[in-house]
């Protein structure tokens, strides 16, 4: 989260468009759900991809609630 708030602050960087986000959010929630599955100690990495995609997803328009629904299918 702090890597995109420094892209789009910086003005270095175009913004990713929709169908980009898009593809990420998916991407992330496979991710996720992978991360969930494995028995490895990967609790920050959870915490951190869980963010991006509430990012992600307040970014696609989506209601906190959908997202986290969504996360967690």
């Amino acid at each position: 989260v702090e890597e995109l708030v420094r892209m789009h602050a910086g003005g270095r960087h175009k913004m990713r468009s929709e169908a980009e986000i898009l593809a990420r959010y998916n991407l992330g929630r496979k991710q996720y759900k992978q991360l969930k599955g494995s028995h490895e100690n990967n609790r920050e990495q959870q915490q951190m991809l869980y963010a991006e995609l509430k990012v992600l997803g307040w970014i696609l328009g989506r209601k906190e609630r959908e997202v986290v629904m969504e996360i967690n299918q």
